[in-house]
């Protein structure tokens, strides 16, 4: 059974584009002052195959537009975005390339109850609700918002299934005055009459945001008080949900980075507006690839030390985010035997390749004194 229903899911999942679905609509457009960041570092940096796209001279910034669609289907299990007939995956809605293809998915296309919403909605969530997809591909697209024209209009319901506390903290804060949060059961679809549709504001595996964002955010969210930039910040993932990309040596690390004045804090249990004190009092950040490094976005021309378990950066999120945020930015490879250039690394399968890239791993400790003696 399980079998036939991948089986299914591959052959009956199918995606559409937004430009097939807004020809008779005009798309808003964000024209933002710094299109382009150069990053020639990128050069000399070992990406992933996934985020080699991105190895350029400079980066660009994506096109980033609101457009109002009629007559969308929203999913909110997976926080997909249907088109209503036929019924596919609104591509340009997923942070991603990849269209999800599993039983949950297949399900909510072709099983579920639709109601009707009625009025001016828009879906900022995704299918990846990660911290880091929370902060940087979903959040941001509510800045879109702030169009002349939808400052108009008497209500934008924002459609949201549930809230994280990262969603209750910052959403007040951000939303239009004109905008209020409509929560909806995860058992149904909902047909939205009208759709105002947000891009992303950033590309796959780049945390890369515009300045125009970023100094909206800054303004909303940031705390109302001069900074101290006094913190030097070591990332535990000891206490990690997820359990993955433990550093192995980790006492043995903490007791270099000790002596150059760090602290160790374990994120996972610390409030959202505790995180957002202590980034943005931050000097410097030091932690291995994971969503607690997102939180340099409260930070002001920091150093960050990302430590990859992997001889190639697989995902160079914080690279771009770290640019964004003229934020000076150093990483770690880890020293295992695995031949970045073996062809054969490029034939391990997906589910393989994700158990490689999460595994825990051993840090070279006199590489990371190195570098913080020649930063600090």
């Amino acid at each position: 059974m399980k079998k036939l229903t991948k089986i299914l899911s591959r052959l009956l999942i199918q995606k559409t584009k937004i430009e097939y679905l807004y020809k008779k609509s005009s798309a808003k457009h964000l024209i933002c002052e710094n299109y382009s960041r150069p990053t020639p570092e990128t050069a000399e940096m070992n990406f992933w195959l996934d985020a080699q796209y991105l190895q350029q001279p400079e980066y660009r910034l994506p096109d980033i537009y609101s457009v109002t669609l009629e007559n969308v289907i929203y999913s909110p299990r997976n926080n997909l975005l249907l088109s209503n007939f036929p019924c596919q995956i609104i591509a340009d809605s997923l942070p991603t390339p990849y269209i999800p293809k599993n039983p949950t998915v297949l399900a909510d296309i072709y099983l579920r109850k639709t109601a009707k919403i009625s009025g001016i909605c828009t879906v900022f969530v995704s299918y990846y609700q990660d911290f880091y997809h929370q902060i940087i591909d979903n959040i941001p697209r509510l800045y879109l918002l702030q169009n002349e024209e939808y400052a108009k209009l008497e209500s934008i319901q924002i459609i949201c299934p549930r809230l994280t506390p990262f969603y209750e903290f910052v959403l007040p804060k951000i939303i239009p005055e004109n905008a209020r949060i409509i929560m909806v059961e995860e058992h149904k679809n909902y047909r939205l009459e009208k759709l105002i549709f947000t891009s992303f504001l950033t590309k796959f595996n780049s945390g890369f945001l515009p300045k125009e964002y970023l100094s909206f955010f800054a303004q909303k969210v940031y705390p109302e008080r001069p900074r101290k930039k006094q913190n030097r910040i070591f990332i535990s993932r000891q206490k990690a949900a997820n359990g993955k990309r433990n550093i192995l040596n980790e006492e043995e690390l903490f007791e270099i980075l000790r002596k150059f004045g760090f602290q160790k804090y374990f994120l996972e249990e610390m409030t959202i507006r505790e995180q957002m004190d202590l980034f943005y009092d931050a000097e410097i950040v030091v932690g291995a690839h994971g969503a607690g490094l997102t939180n340099i976005i409260y930070s002001d021309k920091i150093n960050v030390i990302e430590i990859f378990g992997t001889k190639f950066i697989w995902a160079p999120n914080f690279y771009f985010l770290a640019k964004s945020m003229n934020h000076n930015y150093y990483y770690l490879c880890s020293d295992e035997n695995l031949d970045y250039n073996d062809p054969n690394l490029w034939q391990i399968k997906l589910s393989t390749y994700h158990r490689f890239k999460d595994r825990d791993f051993m840090v070279n400790v006199s590489k990371v004194k190195e570098l913080l003696s020649s930063i600090l």
